[in-house]
C-alpha cells in the first residue's frame, strides 16, 4: 500500500508543480483554449507542449485513482497470485496506454490557429465591452486553441473519466462484499475490524480529492455547453485544480492512523522544544 500512495503523492505534486510554477494554464472557458504564464513560457517552450505534458500528468493521475482500490481489493479477497497480477497489467493497460494514445492522437489533430484564432471570439456570450478586451487579449498572447468545437474535449475527457469510474466502483463493491457479508475463517475480529478501517480510510482518500476535481469538471462542462463566460470563475477553477495534490496529501495524513500518529508526535516534540526553550531564554533574563 505504501509504494502506492507514495506513487500517487509523487504525481499529485507533479501535477501541482505544472500548474502553480512551469505552466499555470490561463483558461479561457468556454473555449477550449487558453495560454500560459508559467516558467515554461519565459523559457520559451512552445505553449502545446506545455499542454501535451499538462495533460500526461493530469491523465496520470485520475489514471492512478483506481489503483488504491484494486489495491485494497487484492489484499482482501485474497486471489492467486497470477489472477492479481493479470487484473493489474489488464488495469494499466486499459487506464493507461488508451488514455495517453488517445490524448496524443487528439492534440495531433488541432485546427490551423490561425483560422482557430480569428473564430475564437464566437465561443464567448458576452457584452461589447467584454468582447473588445478578449480580442486585446487573443490577439496579444500566443493562445492555443485545441478545438473549434467546444463540446468535443469535455467529450472526450468523459469517457475516460466513466472508465475509471466504473473500476473504482467495481474494485469497492467487492471489497465491500467481501469485508462485510462474506466470512472469511482464516481472518480474526480483529484483523476484519483493521481491514474495515483502511477500508473506510482509502475511500475517503478517493473521494475528498476527487470532489475537488468533479466541481471544475462541472463548471467547465456547463460551460462549454452553454456558451458561459466568467474570467473570475475561471481563475477560481484554476486554483481549485492548483490545490488537488495539497487536499489527497492532507487527507491522506488524516485519514491513515500512522501517518497522522507520527504527525501529532513530531509536532509535540517540537512544540516540547519550543516551550523548554522559552522557559531557559526566560530564566536567563531573570538571572
Amino acid at each position: 500500500m505504501k509504494p502506492i500512495l507514495i506513487l500517487s503523492c509523487f504525481r499529485n505534486f507533479a501535477l501541482d508543480v505544472d500548474l502553480t510554477f512551469l505552466s499555470m494554464p490561463f483558461m479561457l472557458a468556454p473555449a477550449p483554449a487558453g495560454f500560459s504564464l508559467g516558467l515554461l513560457t519565459w523559457l520559451k517552450v512552445p505553449v502545446f507542449y506545455q499542454t501535451l505534458l499538462g495533460f500526461y500528468i493530469l491523465i496520470s493521475v485520475i489514471s492512478c485513482i483506481p489503483s488504491l482500490m484494486q489495491n485494497r481489493y487484492l489484499q482482501i479477497c485474497r486471489n492467486s497470485k497470477t489472477w492479481s497480477k493479470t487484473l493489474q497489467i489488464l488495469t494499466y493497460l486499459i487506464n493507461y496506454t488508451t488514455a495517453f494514445v488517445a490524448l496524443t492522437i487528439y492534440l495531433a489533430k488541432i485546427p490551423d490557429q490561425i483560422s482557430a484564432k480569428n473564430n475564437l471570439i464566437h465561443e464567448f456570450s458576452v457584452d461589447f465591452c467584454t468582447q473588445k478586451s478578449l480580442q486585446n487579449l487573443i490577439s496579444e498572447r500566443d493562445i492555443l486553441v485545441i478545438s473549434l468545437d467546444s463540446t468535443d474535449p469535455a467529450s472526450k475527457t468523459s469517457i475516460h473519466s466513466f472508465i475509471i469510474s466504473l473500476e473504482v466502483v467495481y474494485f469497492a463493491i467487492s471489497t465491500y462484499y467481501y469485508l462485510y457479508f462474506k466470512y472469511d475463517i482464516t481472518l480474526s475480529p480483529a484483523t476484519r475490524k483493521l481491514q474495515k478501517n483502511v477500508f473506510i480510510a482509502t475511500c475517503l482518500q478517493i473521494t475528498i480529492p476527487t470532489i475537488s476535481l468533479m466541481f471544475p469538471g462541472i463548471y467547465l462542462a456547463y460551460s462549454s455547453l452553454f456558451g458561459y463566460y466568467n474570467q473570475n470563475f475561471n481563475n477560481f477553477i484554476a486554483l481549485i485544480f492548483c490545490m488537488h495534490g495539497s487536499v489527497q496529501t492532507i487527507s491522506m495524513i488524516f485519514l491513515h492512523r500512522p501517518y497522522r500518529s507520527f504527525l501529532f508526535e513530531e509536532t509535540k516534540k517540537i512544540h516540547n522544544f519550543e516551550n523548554n526553550s522559552s522557559f531557559w531564554t526566560i530564566e536567563k533574563l531573570l538571572n
